[in-house]
């Protein structure tokens, strides 16, 4: 007689559940995404017979190339939001196979190891495999950022903060945890911010450009060089268009050049220091949107979103920012539009105020990201706790030094070959000898 089947965990269920409908929406998305391919092939191949009939022959009418083109270049729109929209359903799906695959144990060796230089000489990261294949912090770490990653590494491998506030500190992050738990759509969400995310994204970087800004630029030179360029577009347009002639142009394009030459040093500091920091704002950006919607129930949390704050607009709405001024600035590298933006001194402006934009934000940056980093090492516990509610947070004593468990297993062993046991140290027993043969386990039990 075969044996009853032991009934799935809440979270298998709900995860099996999301799974299936995600790979059903990823099957649909994909079959979109191939047929728009052909349907862009067919209209390319078409464009290409309309220009030989077109502008060879003369047998067709200008009118449906120009028809043609219009549909091709809507198709390719519609096509790149409809990959857009492929991808996050695969990651959505691959999002829930990841987590059936912890609570199956096949997770060993297919997520974040992240080795730690630092963990070599540390007095127990080797011993109780807290990084590398099948360790802790893989189990764990389901961060987006290197900022989140170093957050959970440091929580791990630290105490909580000093011994006067560490069992407050504990008492905190346990409280959010356990509100962040079933918060499955915000972890979702996080998980489909992008690929590129981890691999791409520097925030110590990002906080270190922001740390060395200088003072805010003064409103009146950044006022002279527009007016000057104003002046320079208007003798240009009056040189085009009317009798003025070259000297008022030449007289306003020698003006415009002094003024840039003399605020040649800092926007070229804020052309250099951008391009290499500031990539990837948009998912940066992403992260901030998607955890400024998170409500804040918890004192924790309450003091995360506060640090998640700004002058006037959140921290998304300001790295948005900081990514367009950064767009437009990367503009003037484009070959055709260079000659055109020296003459308007393109650099010079947008230099300018992406230095602006660091001198009156860029020192918030490193409470932004820290605040992000801690939200996703909290979800990533959140996670764990999800997937595990039979494992309880432990309780924090302070009257006494006492250390009480109960059915202890070890988090890395599979559910079915753990053996558990309990331990209990405090003034009747503070020792235990452990003894045994080789592999019996005595490590495991430490």
């Amino acid at each position: 007689m075969n044996e009853p089947r032991e009934a799935a965990s809440p979270a298998a269920e709900e995860y099996g559940r999301r799974l299936k409908t995600r790979s059903q929406a990823a099957g649909r998305w994909r079959t979109l995404d191939a047929r728009l391919s052909n349907v862009r092939l067919v209209v390319f191949v078409l464009g290409v017979v309309q220009s030989i009939l077109t502008f060879g022959t003369r047998d067709l009418a200008g009118i449906w190339l120009v028809l043609t083109i219009v549909i091709f270049v809507a198709l390719l729109i519609v096509h790149d939001r409809v990959i857009r929209t492929r991808l996050r359903s695969e990651r959505s799906v691959a999002f829930y196979e990841r987590g059936l695959a912890r609570l199956e144990d096949r997770w060993a060796g297919t997520g974040n190891q992240r080795r730690r230089d630092d963990t070599v000489a540390h007095p127990f990261a080797e011993d109780l495999d807290l990084f590398g294949e099948g360790s802790l912090f893989e189990l764990l770490c389901t961060a987006r950022t290197p900022a989140g990653e170093e957050k959970l590494a440091s929580w791990l491998l630290e105490p909580a903060r000093d011994l006067s506030t560490a069992a407050a500190e504990i008492r905190a992050r346990q409280v959010a945890v356990n509100h962040l738990r079933e918060r499955l759509d915000l972890r979702e969400d996080l998980c489909l911010l992008g690929d590129d995310l981890r691999s791409l994204l520097d925030p110590a970087a990002l906080v270190r450009w922001g740390a060395t800004a200088g003072p805010p630029i003064s409103t009146l030179p950044r006022a002279a060089a527009l007016g000057a360029t104003a002046l320079s577009v208007t003798a240009a347009l009056a040189a085009i268009f009317t009798e003025a002639g070259l000297i008022p142009l030449l007289f306003t394009l020698s003006l415009q050049t002094g003024i840039g030459f003399s605020l040649r040093r800092r926007a070229r500091h804020g052309i250099q220091s951008a391009s290499g920091a500031t990539r990837d704002l948009a998912l940066l950006s992403g992260l901030f949107a998607r955890l400024e919607l998170e409500p804040a129930d918890s004192p924790r949390l309450l003091h995360l979103q506060g640090a998640l704050q700004s002058q006037g607009l959140p921290p998304s709405r300001r790295i948005a920012q900081l990514q367009r001024l950064v767009d437009q600035l990367e503009a003037r590298r484009n070959q055709f539009f260079a000659p055109i933006g020296g003459l308007l001194l393109w650099g010079t402006h947008f230099g300018l105020a992406v230095e602006n934009w660091r001198a009156h934000h860029g020192p918030a940056l490193e409470r932004w990201v820290d605040a992000a980093a801690e939200y996703e090492a909290l979800c990533a516990l959140a996670s764990y706790a999800y997937e595990h509610p039979e494992d309880p947070f432990p309780e924090i004593v302070e009257a006494e030094t006492v250390f009480e468990g109960e059915d202890l297993g070890h988090p890395l062993l599979p559910a079915a070959r753990c053996v558990r046991n309990s331990v209990r140290l405090s003034g009747e027993r503070q020792a235990y000898m452990v003894s045994g043969s080789n592999m019996s386990g005595k490590s495991t039990l430490l």
